[in-house]
């Protein structure tokens, strides 16, 4: 299926996109993980959005035998909200991942402008990216 086509389907989208960044979190944290250390990953649908649009963030984590993680991990944001309007949300890991979703409108939040830091925290690790939140145009529609 093309990647255009999944537009127009967004349950089908998700699926593809949570199993594509979990190969991918798995294949650099097996390629880069040091012997015996757990690891983390930490993605977006999106890294790039206008403000107030949400964006889903997935984590994945092994323990320091290469297993699917157990626990809960720690979500924190520069700027905006995630789940429930919180800055920050501990999360249980099922099946060693979780996620949620993060929004940073600027009427909220004066900070909601540039480059945001999202950060995931799990038994002593953590890993962060960024996300650019711009003004953009509205285009007639709520995106």
């Amino acid at each position: 299926m093309a990647i255009h086509q999944l537009a127009h389907q967004p349950a089908r989208a998700l699926t593809v996109l949570l199993i594509a960044a979990s190969g991918i979190a798995a294949g650099l944290l097996a390629c880069g993980g040091e012997a015996g250390t757990p690891e983390i990953g930490l993605m977006a649908s999106r890294r790039t959005v206008c403000a107030g649009q949400r964006i889903d963030l997935y984590v994945v984590a092994y323990d320091v035998e290469g297993n699917l993680g157990t626990g809960q991990v720690t979500l924190r944001v520069s700027a905006g909200t995630l789940e429930r309007a919180e800055s920050e949300l501990t999360l249980p890991l099922v099946n060693g991942r979780t996620g949620a979703q993060y929004a940073c409108d600027r009427s909220l939040d004066p900070a909601c402008d540039g480059v945001q830091i999202v950060s995931a925290a799990w038994n002593g690790r953590t890993t962060t990216l960024n996300v650019a939140v711009s003004e953009c145009a509205d285009a007639g529609h709520t995106p």
